[in-house]
């Protein structure tokens, strides 16, 4: 027996069979990585014995049955990564006593009950992965102690109530991910005190009110995803000081009203912008033609009227402009024939007139097959004769 062992590393390895129990006998051991193998069977109640583990890394196996609560035993354990493994039952309380532990990462498994409220008891705790499992009840609002707290990611369950306002307290917090689960209410104005934060997605859910002004507060933001919720009101103008933002997707809340604020054209980092199915009105500010960075420009499904502005014709990064289904006037700027990385321009069922500008129709792209112009019928008829619409 190698009753010294400190560290047990065989991480993808191809390595199948079980973890046998005889491993909780060797309790010098400080380390256990079998990350990326194809292990069955269960995690041994052994494991409990290891009273100097520090890490316990099995992740990325084919193990199957509950978490032992033994492993709550392990008061030295720091990091527990049990991700992308067939893991059933519920998570137990006992892991609450775990003071010392840093990262708690249950990730992709088939794990369901609540998420227990004596999590909030590991104040050491800075990342929580939860994410894509079979999690039901409400998020315990005892985790707004973990005051240290970095990752927050409980997304892709079926939680239900209201996003606690004690996450507010979380300032360390980087990343918080709900989106795709059945969470209910406002969205906190107290996130708005998180100045570390750089994600927020909390889309897929049933919200209802406004989105808060005071995440224009949270100048670390570089993505934003509320999409697929029923909110209300306007875009806060505010969103336009958000000065490191890449990805904004709010679309698909289709009780919002009022217009597409000007001060999104300051966020000169944005690369992805979807306000799609969202009732917008008003038309689309020429200010978007500052936005340098650029890709991906989807504001289809609203009520925007008036004309296509020239100025989009300047964002020479920009792959794809989705504007169909709204009200948008007058013809193609042939500023956009300058748009050379261009794959999709969908304005289709718009009342748009004029001719579409051949130097339009004629842009060159790396796979001009994938460069896709769709027009309603009563405007393709006005394009060019050697151009053939999809």
């Amino acid at each position: 027996m190698l009753s010294n062992l400190i560290v047990l590393r065989l991480e993808d390895n191809d390595l199948t069979g079980t973890i046998p129990s005889e491993i909780g006998q060797i309790t010098a051991l400080r380390e256990i990585n079998l990350d990326i193998n194809d292990l069955t069977g269960t995690i041994p109640t052994q494991l409990g014995m290891l009273s100097n583990l520090i890490e316990l890394s099995i992740g990325v196996n084919s193990l199957e049955g509950t978490i032992p609560s033994e492993i709550g035993q392990i008061t030295a354990l720091r990091e527990i990564n049990l991700n992308r493994t067939y893991l059933s039952g519920t998570i137990p309380t006992q892991l609450g006593m775990l003071s010392n532990l840093i990262e708690l990462s249950i990730g992709s498994c088939n794990v369901e009950g609540t998420i227990p409220s004596e999590i909030g008891q590991i104040t050491a705790l800075r990342e929580i992965n939860l994410a894509i499992n079979d999690l039901t009840g409400t998020i315990p609002t005892q985790l707004g102690t973990l005051s240290s707290l970095i990752q927050l990611s409980i997304a892709t369950n079926h939680l239900d109530g209201t996003i606690p306002s004690e996450i507010g307290q979380l300032t360390a917090l980087r990343e918080i991910e709900l989106h795709h689960n059945d969470l209910i209410g406002t969205i906190p104005t107290e996130l708005g005190m998180l100045s570390n934060l750089t994600k927020l997605t909390i889309g897929s859910n049933s919200l209802e009110g406004t989105i808060p002004s005071e995440i224009g507060q949270i100048t670390a933001l570089r993505e934003i995803n509320l999409y697929n919720n029923y909110l209300t009101g306007t875009i806060p103008t505010e969103v336009g000081t958000l000065s490191s933002l890449i990805h904004l997707s709010i679309g698909g809340n289709t009780l919002f009203e009022g217009t597409i604020p000007s001060e999104i054209g300051q966020i000169t980092t944005l690369q992805f912008i979807d306000l799609q199915l969202s009732g917008l009105t008003g038309t689309i500010p020429t200010e978007l033609g500052m936005l340098s960075n650029l890709i991906q420009l989807s504001i289809g499904s609203n009520i925007l009227e008036g004309s296509i502005p020239s100025e989009i014709g300047q964002i020479t990064t920009l792959h794809y402009i989705y504007l169909y289904s709204n009200e948008l006037t007058q013809n193609i700027p042939i500023e956009f024939a300058m748009l050379s990385n261009l794959r999709e321009l969908l304005v289709n069922q718009n009342p748009l007139s004029g001719e579409v500008p051949t130097e339009v129709c004629q842009l060159e792209t790396e796979e001009i097959c994938s460069f896709t112009l769709l027009f309603q019928t009563s405007f393709s008829k006005l394009l060019p004769s050697f151009f053939e619409i999809s």
